[in-house]
């Protein structure tokens, strides 16, 4: 018979009636310290994933800029010169992917932190362990 696998760690080192005790931003210091270090490497991670694609993000986003409506839908061939390259909306759909699961990221754990109602502070904090998750993912696509 297998032995039963020990419950998951939360993210508070208190109990939740303590947590909901403490107001505003000192909440913070009843975190455990591994979601501390988590966080502040999904924000690291953010960082460097958005200034690693910025420039190519900006170069086609001068290209949507300077090709008209119907050449963004109709490929153009460019054999003549080396220099002119389709658009490529990848960079584009990504800087704006995580900077809104940054954006998330950020207002959860500021609802986490700040909220008055238990149901609020447990939501959040779901969210921001799987935004978490999905940063440190990233991070092993780009930095591995």
């Amino acid at each position: 018979m297998p032995l039963p696998l020990p419950p998951l760690p939360q993210q508070w080192k208190v109990s939740e009636d303590d947590v909901m005790s403490s107001r505003g931003w000192r909440r913070i210091t009843k975190l455990s310290w591994w979601f501390i270090v988590l966080f502040l490497i999904a924000i690291g991670i953010a960082i460097y994933v958005i200034i690693h694609n910025f420039v190519s993000a900006t170069v086609e986003f001068h290209k949507l800029g300077d090709a008209s409506v119907l050449s963004i839908f109709i490929s153009s061939a460019y054999a003549d010169t080396a220099t002119n390259t389709p658009f490529d909306p990848k960079p584009l759909v990504m800087m704006c992917i995580i900077g809104t699961l940054v954006i998330t990221l950020l207002a959860s754990l500021g609802i986490m932190l700040t909220s008055t109602r238990a149901e609020n502070v447990t939501a959040a904090g779901d969210i921001t362990k799987l935004l978490l998750g999905f940063f440190v993912g990233v991070g092993t696509k780009y930095l591995g």
